[in-house]
């Protein structure tokens, strides 16, 4: 399995740590609001999902929570990830037609 490590698509093991991805805290730390920095528009978010994907699960869950799914679009990929990333079951994603998504 590959992960995107600094910008790039890697397959290295070594870049690894310990066998588990060595995530960095993120920066996303503001959400949407009707009137806040991001506000609640339909069509200005997407959301793709693996269901496979444990964060991805409770994105879900908090999405339906705050009556979001009028706002926040969804497009699952395929469950297994390959060395080239997510696809989308073999057809190009409906939004934006990409093949594959690191």
């Amino acid at each position: 399995m590959g992960a995107l490590i600094e910008g790039r698509w890697t397959s290295d093991d070594d870049l690894l740590r310990n066998g588990a991805f060595d995530r960095k805290p993120t920066a996303f730390r503001r959400g949407i609001a009707a009137d806040g920095e991001f506000p609640a528009e339909p069509g200005r978010y997407h959301l793709y999902v693996s269901r496979a994907c444990p964060w991805a699960s409770r994105t879900l869950v908090v999405r339906k929570l705050k009556q979001l799914e009028e706002v926040i679009s969804v497009t699952n990929v395929h469950p297994d990830i390959l060395e080239n990333g997510w696809t989308f079951g073999g057809e190009p994603d409906p939004l934006n037609g990409f093949f594959f998504l690191y």
